[in-house]
C-alpha cells in the first residue's frame, strides 16, 4: 500500500510539473502577463502604470504571443490604474464570488479584473467578446467605458455598484447580460446593479439588462417626418428628429444609401452613427415610405419619306425623364398606327402611339407627323494628358454617329471646350467639359473627358564633399534638378535625408554619400548618390642646416615632423622619408641642397621643407722628417715635406744665395753650389677646399764638396752629360751638369 501512495505522487508530483511548464510569468514594458507555451497567448496579469495601453503582441525569449485575456484579479483593488485600453483582448476571466474567509457571514462582494479599482476612470476595447462576472465591481470612479462591437456576454455584478458610470452601449452581438441570482430571484448580482446613474443603450430590442436606471432601445431614437415622395430617380431624402438619448449623443452620420428610389411602396433600413466625446455606435431603423409615378410625355417624333417608299421605323420623344434617365427605362415602348401606306398620297400624316409602360412613369400621348427628324451625335472631347508645369494641350473632340462622310457638323453654335487645370496645376485629374454644341442637322450629346496632370521628374543629387584625414564630416548638401516655374525645395513634402558611411577616423579614399526619403505632390523623385572624399592631411617634413669640412662624411641628416593628428606619430608611416644631398666627402666647398624624398603613408601628404649643406676648406698639416743641416757643395737633395691633403708643397729661401729650388718631374730638389748657412722654408698654400698650412723651416748647411771632379771642355764619348732639367747636353756647360759614366755612375760636375 505504501508503494502504490508513493507510486501516485510521482504520477501528480509528474503530471504538476508538466502543467507548469506550460505556462510563464513575466513583466514586459512594466505590464504583466501569464504566457501560454503551448497555443502562445498573453493574459494580462497586472501592472503599475497609471495608464496602462496594453500591445497586441507581446514577445518574450524570442518568441511572439498574442495578448487575448485578461486575468480575473489582474487588478483587483488597484490603486494606481486610470486608464486602461486594448485592441486584442477577447476576454475577461470569470471571478468568484467571495467571502471575507470568516464565517461570520459578512458579505465582501465579487472578486474581478478591476473590481475595488478605486481610481479606474476610462476603459476601452476594441475586439471583447465576454466579460466575467465581477470585473468592475465597485469600480466608483468609473465613468468612461467603451467596450466595443463585438461583445457576446457580460456576466454576473460585471459593473454593479459604478456610481459614476453614466451609460454604457451594448452592442447587437449580445447574446446574454446577467439579470439576477436564480436561487434568490433578486436583481442583485445582475451585471448593472445598483449603477444609479447609468443609462444602458441597448442596440438589439428586447433583451433584458438587469436593473440600472434607464434602458434606451433604437426604436425610440428617431421620428420621421415624412412618409410619401414623388419619382425623383433618387432615393428620397428623409427628414426626422432625433429624440435625444443624453450623456452628449448625438446622431454624426446618416446612411440612407439603401433607400428605394423606384415608385412604389417599401420598407428599408437605414444605419445611423451616433456618438459623443468619448464613443460612438451604428444603430439601423426601420423606415416604411411611399414613391407615386410621375407623368411622362411621349411625343411621337416627325418621320419623312418619298412616295411610294415603305414608311420609315416611327419613334417617339418622351420628356419628362428625370435627369439622367432616358427611353431606356421604358419596359414598353407602345405600338405606333398610321393611316398612310404606300399607295398615299403626299402630305402630312399623322402618327399616334399607345400602349407604353414604365416602372415610375404614367403616360400623356402627343401624335406626331410622318417627316424627317435630326439624327444623334455624340461629341467626346478627347482625353489628354500634360505633365505638372507644362503647356496646356490643345483641347479637341471626336464625332460618333457622323452622316455623309462629313468630318464635322454644320454648327448652329461651335462647341466650346474648357477645362479647370491651368498651366502649373497640381498632379491629378481634371474634367474637360463640351458645353453649347448645337448642330443645324444632329441631335448633339456631349461627353466629358478627362485632363490628367502627371508628376514631372526631379532629381536630388548629394553634392560631392571633401574633407581632411581626421576632421569631421562637413554638413552633407543636395541639389534639385528639375524644379517647375517658381518651385523650390520648400514644396518637398518631406525632405531628403543624407548619410555616409565615413567617421572621424576613417582612413584616406572616397565614401559615397547616401541620399533618399525625399516626398513631393508634383514630382516623381530619383536620386543620384554623391561621394565624400577624405583627403590626405599635410604632414611637414624638415630637418637642419649642417656644417662639415672638405673631405669628411656626410653628417646624419635628423628629421622633424609637424601634422600628426589621432595621436599618430612616425610608426604610421608605410615609408619614412629621407634626407639626400649630391655632396660627397670629395665635393668642393660650398653650399648644397639637402633635399627630403621618400615618404608614404596613408593618411599623409608630405611636405618637405629641405636645408642646407655647408661644405668648409679643411684643415691639413704638413710633415717634413728631413735634416739638411749637412749637405755637401754641389749636392742636390730631394725635398720630402707632405702635406696631409696631398697636395704639393712650396719652398722658399730666406739668407745668401747658395741654395735653389729645382723642380724635376712632379718632384723638388734642393740644389747648393755655395757653401754657408741658410733657411729653406715649406709651405702649402691651400686652394679652395683647404685652409693653408703653417710654415716649416728647415736650416741647410752647405760644406765643401769631396769627390767632386772637374772636367776637361771636351769630354770622351763614353760620357753622357745632362743638364738639371734632365736634357741630354752634347757638351758641359757651365754650372752644374750630371755626367753618366760608361760604368753607370753619375757624378755632379760643376763647371765654372
Amino acid at each position: 500500500m505504501k508503494q502504490r501512495v508513493i507510486i501516485l505522487f510521482g504520477l501528480v508530483f509528474c503530471l504538476m510539473m508538466s502543467m507548469s511548464v506550460q505556462a510563464v510569468n513575466v513583466t514586459v514594458d512594466d505590464i504583466s502577463y501569464s504566457l501560454d507555451l503551448s497555443n502562445r497567448s498573453a493574459t494580462v496579469t497586472g501592472s503599475l502604470l497609471e495608464e496602462v495601453i496594453v500591445p497586441a503582441n507581446v514577445t518574450y525569449d524570442g518568441v511572439t504571443y498574442e495578448v487575448t485575456s485578461l486575468s480575473a484579479s489582474a487588478f483587483e483593488h488597484s490603486e494606481t490604474v486610470r486608464v486602461f485600453k486594448s485592441v486584442s483582448i477577447k476576454k475577461i476571466e470569470e471571478s468568484q464570488v467571495g467571502w471575507d474567509g470568516s464565517w461570520n457571514g459578512d458579505w465582501r462582494g465579487p472578486l474581478g479584473a478591476f473590481a475595488y479599482a478605486i481610481n479606474l476612470n476610462e476603459v476601452y476595447f476594441e475586439n471583447l467578446e465576454r466579460i466575467g462576472a465581477g470585473a468592475f465591481y465597485k469600480t466608483e470612479n468609473l465613468e468612461k467605458v467603451n467596450i466595443g462591437s463585438k461583445v457576446i456576454s457580460i456576466g454576473s455584478m460585471a459593473f454593479s455598484y459604478c456610481p459614476k458610470l453614466r451609460y454604457v452601449v451594448i452592442p447587437s452581438t449580445v447574446s446574454s447580460i446577467y439579470t439576477h441570482s436564480a436561487w434568490n430571484n433578486s436583481d442583485a448580482y445582475s451585471a448593472f446593479y445598483n449603477c444609479t446613474n447609468l443609462q444602458i443603450i441597448c442596440l438589439k430590442e428586447g433583451i433584458k439588462t438587469g436593473s440600472s436606471s434607464q434602458t434606451i432601445y433604437p426604436s425610440s431614437f428617431f421620428t420621421f417626418n415624412n412618409s410619401t415622395f414623388d419619382y425623383s430617380g433618387k432615393a428620397p431624402i428623409v427628414d426626422y428628429s432625433f429624440n435625444g438619448i443624453g450623456n452628449g449623443f448625438q446622431p454624426v452620420n446618416a446612411d440612407c444609401s439603401n433607400l428605394e428610389k423606384n415608385a412604389g411602396t417599401h420598407t428599408s433600413n437605414l444605419s445611423f452613427t451616433i456618438a459623443n466625446d468619448f464613443m460612438s455606435f451604428d444603430v439601423e431603423i426601420p423606415y416604411t415610405y411611399t414613391i407615386n409615378p410621375i407623368e411622362l410625355t411621349a411625343r411621337v417624333k416627325d418621320a419623312k419619306r418619298e412616295y411610294g417608299s415603305n414608311n420609315p421605323a416611327f419613334q417617339a420623344d418622351f420628356s419628362g425623364f428625370l435627369t439622367g434617365e432616358d427611353e431606356s427605362v421604358l419596359t414598353e415602348t407602345g405600338t405606333f398606327s398610321t393611316p398612310a401606306n404606300a399607295f398615299s398620297d403626299v402630305g402630312v400624316y399623322s402618327i399616334s402611339l399607345s400602349g407604353a409602360k414604365a416602372q415610375n412613369y404614367t403616360f400623356k400621348y402627343e401624335p406626331g407627323n410622318l417627316t424627317v427628324t435630326k439624327a444623334p451625335l455624340r461629341v467626346t472631347a478627347n482625353n489628354k494628358t500634360m505633365t505638372y508645369g507644362g503647356l496646356m494641350p490643345i483641347l479637341d473632340v471626336t464625332y460618333e454617329g457622323l452622316k455623309n462622310n462629313e468630318t464635322q457638323p454644320v454648327w448652329t453654335s461651335n462647341p466650346v471646350l474648357s477645362t479647370t487645370a491651368k498651366q502649373g496645376s497640381d498632379v491629378g485629374t481634371y474634367p474637360i467639359t463640351v458645353s453649347n454644341a448645337v448642330a443645324k442637322n444632329y441631335d448633339v450629346t456631349t461627353v466629358n473627358g478627362v485632363l490628367t496632370v502627371t508628376k514631372v521628374n526631379l532629381t536630388i543629387k548629394a553634392q560631392t564633399a571633401s574633407r581632411l584625414y581626421y576632421e569631421n564630416n562637413p554638413d552633407l548638401k543636395y541639389t534639385c534638378t528639375g524644379f517647375v516655374g517658381n518651385d523650390d525645395e520648400s514644396v518637398l513634402t518631406k525632405k531628403p535625408q543624407l548619410k555616409t558611411s565615413a567617421t572621424l577616423t576613417s582612413k584616406v579614399g572616397d565614401y559615397p554619400i547616401e541620399i533618399s526619403g525625399a516626398e513631393a505632390k508634383n514630382y516623381s523623385i530619383s536620386y543620384q548618390n554623391g561621394q565624400l572624399t577624405i583627403k590626405k592631411r599635410d604632414l611637414n617634413v624638415t630637418t637642419n642646416n649642417y656644417t662639415r669640412a672638405y673631405g669628411e662624411d656626410n653628417p646624419v641628416f635628423e628629421l622633424f615632423y609637424s601634422g600628426f593628428v589621432n595621436n599618430e606619430n612616425e610608426q604610421v608611416l608605410v615609408m619614412k622619408p629621407t634626407a639626400t644631398t649630391v655632396a660627397t666627402p670629395n665635393t668642393d666647398t660650398g653650399v648644397y641642397n639637402i633635399t627630403i624624398s621618400g615618404g608614404v603613408a596613408e593618411n599623409y601628404s608630405f611636405v618637405y621643407t629641405g636645408a642646407k649643406l655647408t661644405i668648409e676648406k679643411a684643415y691639413q698639416t704638413l710633415s717634413w722628417e728631413q735634416d739638411l743641416s749637412d749637405i755637401q757643395q754641389y749636392a742636390q737633395v730631394e725635398l720630402t715635406a707632405e702635406a696631409s691633403s696631398g697636395l704639393p708643397v712650396s719652398y722658399s729661401i730666406e739668407g745668401p744665395s747658395i741654395c735653389s729650388v729645382t723642380q724635376i718631374g712632379s718632384k723638388q730638389y734642393l740644389d747648393c753650389f755655395g757653401e754657408g748657412e741658410v733657411v729653406l722654408v715649406a709651405q702649402q698654400e691651400g686652394n679652395k677646399n683647404y685652409w693653408q698650412t703653417t710654415k716649416l723651416y728647415k736650416t741647410v748647411r752647405v760644406s765643401s764638396p769631396t769627390g767632386v771632379y772637374s772636367l776637361p771642355y771636351d769630354m770622351e764619348d763614353n760620357v753622357k752629360i745632362y743638364d738639371v732639367n734632365g736634357h741630354r747636353l752634347n757638351r758641359l756647360q757651365k754650372g752644374i751638369n750630371i755626367i753618366k759614366m760608361s760604368d753607370g755612375t753619375t757624378r755632379k760636375v760643376l763647371v765654372k
